[in-house]
């Protein structure tokens, strides 16, 4: 699900992967420690895609971490593992690598509802 574009002109959106969407809602992101998924950090998210979305976190996130993120939509909860891809201050972009596809297709089907993303620099 990786993505080479870093900037959001038209002709890049067009280069993605996935189409993004605008979204903001509170997101809970865990981090590992010792193993377990127990260090939480409240975050919001500025849009998303079925292959990730990008975040405005409370602190710094290091690129290639794992983490895992708990958000409401209309459907219901959504917990995903992925990756953070990117990060600018605290603007990171995440890529999903585990998610269900039944929750991919229902995500895919909710942006199709909500306004397209076009400005930013997250990748997902």
């Amino acid at each position: 699900m990786t993505q080479s574009a870093y900037s959001a002109t038209s002709d890049q959106v067009d280069q993605r992967r996935y189409p993004r969407f605008e979204l903001s809602v509170p997101v809970i992101l865990r981090r590992t420690k010792a193993g377990s998924w127990d260090v939480v950090m409240p975050c919001m998210s500025v849009e998303i895609s079925e292959g990730g979305l990008s975040l405005i976190s409370s602190g710094q996130l290091p690129i290639g971490e794992e983490v895992e993120v708990e958000f409401r939509l209309p459907f219901g909860t959504v917990t995903a593992r992925g990756m953070i891809r990117n990060q600018m201050a605290f603007r990171c972009g995440l890529e999903f690598t585990a998610l269900d596809s039944a929750v991919c297709e229902k995500i895919k089907s909710f942006c199709e509802t909500l306004p397209r993303y076009v400005g930013g620099s997250s990748q997902y």
